[in-house]
């Protein structure tokens, strides 16, 4: 899936995975990514919306991190 993502995405992505990799775990990333369109939604599950995106580049947040601790 990386490899035919296109420019806009992948920067979109990179301060996503940054962001991830910043945080301790899945909810405050959530919640700072999605701080402000949070309030317009029915359910405001920050964490579900970023899994979910992150699932359609067949990303995990614990991958992330993982990735991220090997240095």
């Amino acid at each position: 899936m990386l490899t035919t993502i296109d420019p806009f995405d992948a920067v979109q992505l990179a301060c996503v995975i940054e962001i991830c990799i910043n945080h301790r775990n899945q909810a405050p990333a959530g919640r700072y990514l999605y701080a402000n369109s949070r309030n317009q939604l029915k359910s405001n599950n920050d964490s579900d919306r970023l899994r979910k995106y992150l699932l359609k580049f067949g990303l995990r947040f614990d991958g992330l991190k993982r990735q991220d601790q090997k240095g």
